[in-house]
């Protein structure tokens, strides 16, 4: 499923290898981004339609330790200042929220 720009969304896995030689397995079900050789662990991205599947299917593979799915996708990345209230826009969805204002304090008593 593409969006209207044409990009497929994707979703970031963390897998721990207790070799780095059993990365090599892992292209074959995504694009393998980074892999730690002193850390043991590898960067995957797969169809985000399809991770559940994949991650059990990974999961299943010998020299894998676990497998877990990056919140990459879901840390705020843009914030701006506009006067003296501040904008945060999520990229994923390109909505914006609004801080709320200081004047909106309620006192407690």
């Amino acid at each position: 499923m593409e969006n209207e720009y044409g990009i497929i969304p994707r979703q970031g896995l963390i897998v721990w290898l207790s070799d780095t030689r059993q990365a090599k397995q892992l292209e074959r079900y995504g694009n393998l981004h980074y892999v730690s050789k002193k850390q043991h662990y590898a960067v995957l991205y797969v169809q985000f339609e399809k991770t559940d599947e994949l991650m059990k299917q990974i999961q299943k593979l010998s020299g894998i330790k676990r497998v877990e799915k990056s919140f990459r996708n879901e840390i705020w990345e843009l914030y701006t200042n506009s006067g003296h209230q501040q904008n945060m826009v999520k990229s994923t969805e390109q909505e914006v929220i609004t801080a709320p204002d200081e004047s909106d304090e309620t006192s407690v008593v």
